[in-house]
């Protein structure tokens, strides 16, 4: 069996590609309104120079979202990335199922809640000091 099941990988990546154009379409709204022009698609399929140039106005458009939504759409292109590499759904810290329930609840996790709580309690750099510690 593989993990997570067909369907449900399908309806999140649906989900994550629909957020991705939602920060995507908040981005270009936000770069035309400052440079009084339009970023969009004509519709026409114009081969791989058409793609290159979309995928530059998706990368300058992101550069005007607020910290929050640039770091909103990394998790949701990475868990894309990570679908299209046949890593999603499993815990980068053990390599174990992340349940299906977490995975409906947040389609960006990267670990279960068991490794997520453990990487929360570690502190990213052992040699600072404990700020919760008196001097």
């Amino acid at each position: 069996m593989t993990w997570p099941p067909q369907d449900l990988l399908h309806a999140l990546r649906r989900q994550l590609a629909a957020e991705r154009a939602r920060l995507l379409d908040r981005a270009r709204a936000l770069l035309a309104s400052e440079t009084g022009a339009e970023l969009g698609d004509d519709g026409a399929d114009h081969g791989d120079r058409q793609d290159r140039a979309r995928q530059e106005r998706d990368r300058q458009a992101a550069l005007h979202l607020s910290r929050a939504d640039q770091e909103r759409l990394a998790e949701v292109e990475a868990a894309l990335a990570r679908m299209d590499a046949g890593t999603y759904g499993l815990c980068e810290d053990t390599g174990e199922p992340i349940p299906a329930e977490r995975l409906r609840a947040m389609p960006t996790a990267r670990r279960t809640i068991e490794a997520q709580e453990l990487a929360e309690d570690t502190p990213d750099d052992p040699t600072r000091p404990d700020l919760d510690e008196g001097y």
